[in-house]
């Protein structure tokens, strides 16, 4: 079985955070102990439907986050060390941030974590990055392609990805964003980022 926590009112320097963790090496027992008083909601998911329930929530947040440019919303979805196969695919926006909790990226394995520039509509003559800010991915590795279309105050650090990374969204404008310490196995596609 797969443990999956919720905790929310994180504070850090007065401002409410929610955290999520997922961990599936874990038994039953030394997951209600380590986590059960910290959080306000804990599910025990079976594996064959854990990334699916992953993906739901996952896909919630970025919905609502994705649009909330000035909102006051922050999460962290922490990822704790194993592999989670290939199918979760996590899309991020503001004020977010995916980590995984490893003590280096492949530690924690998912399908991708990405960034789209497609709040404002999906017509490809406006994938513009350019006010995609506040989020980070770090610590993580991704087994497919994947695309951090990104402007300022945005960063990718410590990554290693089994396939291409395109720092752009079908060329849509995109500026700023740092990315260090990664490693990526195909090519990096920078198209319009400076």
């Amino acid at each position: 079985n797969v443990r999956f926590l919720y905790a929310p009112g994180i504070l850090q320097g007065g401002t409410r955070y929610t955290l999520y963790y997922v961990d599936k090496n874990m038994t039953l027992d030394e997951f209600d102990k380590k986590y059960k008083k910290q959080a306000e909601w804990i599910g025990h998911i079976d594996d064959y439907k854990e990334n699916l329930r992953i993906q739901k929530v996952v896909d919630e947040i970025n919905k609502a986050q994705e649009p909330n440019h000035f909102g006051n919303n922050r999460y962290a979805l922490m990822f704790l060390p194993g592999d989670y196969g290939d199918d979760i695919d996590v899309s991020i926006g503001f004020m977010t941030q995916v980590a995984g909790l490893g003590i280096t990226p492949v530690d924690t394995s998912i399908g991708k974590v990405e960034c789209l520039a497609r709040w404002h509509g999906d017509d490809p003559n406006n994938h513009n990055a350019c006010v995609n800010f506040w989020r980070s991915i770090e610590n993580l590795h991704m087994k497919k392609d994947t695309t951090w279309a990104v402007s300022q105050g945005t960063d990718m650090r410590r990554v290693k990805i089994d396939g291409s990374l395109a720092l752009h969204d079908e060329h849509g404008w995109c500026s700023g964003g740092f990315l260090a310490d990664s490693y990526i196995t195909g090519t990096v596609d920078s198209g319009t980022q400076q």
